[in-house]
């Protein structure tokens, strides 16, 4: 049955995406039908679906928040990061890991004390712990809740600390795409809802934290500058990685820029 299910989703819709959640959240649900405690569904599933994707499609193990930023990974007690060393020491072809970032009141009210996992010098610690596995990272989920003080204040605070957390993870190398959870408030899954946690309201108006995402997507993480070639043509600068369009003359091109890359030639056609 779900090797059906794997086959069905890669042929329908693998060339839409290129990442999958293939197993969500292992270590709080007991009641799926291959559960044990010894997770060994979790290998099975990797394992068998790997040869019906595409290459492309990296394949990732999703994890909730409490499983993977309450406990320090070295400590040798972090359920998830053992769970992920014990399956790629046995080969198990998992492509990235996918870590939630759900911050429910008593998370955010310890966060604004400084005091808890969630402080931004512990997330930071627990990522680059992970991010020793050698796996791409997604923050796969991210709820900030804007009920921590009456509108317009909650609303505020709530891009204050998005926007710190979304530079946090944007510094880590290993740290490959950070995806929100929630566009408009009251739609979340059961009560989340309530919390208020969407980038927008119900009615669709952009909140601050909306405009704090623009901000640093569309601007400052956007490389966008005129220059002037010296004497022999040569022209440089520094830029984030990613694909640039580029005109010189009326001529325009594109080029991709890679980690640490320099790129030496570009052949105008």
């Amino acid at each position: 049955m779900y090797e059906d299910y794997f086959r069905r989703v890669a042929e329908r819709y693998s060339h839409s995406f290129d990442i999958f959640d293939l197993v969500n959240e292992s270590l709080c649900h007991t009641k799926f039908p291959l559960y044990n405690d010894n997770l060994d569904y979790v290998e099975w599933a990797f394992k068998c679906a790997r040869p019906l994707f595409p290459s492309r499609v990296r394949l990732e193990l999703n994890e909730a928040t409490p499983h993977i930023f309450n406990t320090d990974p070295k400590s040798g007690n972090n359920r998830f990061f053992n769970l992920v060393q014990r399956l790629l020491d046995k080969g198990t072809p998992i492509d990235a890991i996918g870590m939630q970032f759900h911050l429910w009141s008593p998370a955010i009210d310890a966060h604004l004390q400084g005091i808890g996992p969630h402080r931004p010098e512990k997330v930071h610690a627990t990522i680059e712990a992970f991010a020793t596995l050698g796996l791409p990272i997604y923050i796969s989920e991210i709820t900030l809740p804007s009920t921590m003080a009456p509108a317009p204040d909650g609303e505020d605070l709530q891009a204050d600390i998005l926007r710190n957390f979304y530079q946090l993870f944007f510094s880590i190398k290993r740290v490959n795409g950070i995806i929100y959870w929630n566009l408009c408030d009251g739609t979340a899954w059961r009560n989340e809802g309530n919390c208020k946690a969407g980038l927008t309201d119900e009615y669709f108006r952009e909140k601050p934290a909306y405009q704090a995402l623009e901000q640093l997507i569309c601007r400052q993480w956007l490389t966008a500058c005129t220059l002037q070639a010296d004497d022999q043509g040569v022209v440089s600068f520094r830029g984030f990685r990613g694909s640039y369009e580029a005109q010189v003359n009326n001529q325009e091109f594109t080029f991709t820029l890679h980690n640490k890359q320099t790129i030496n030639t570009l052949q105008l056609a």
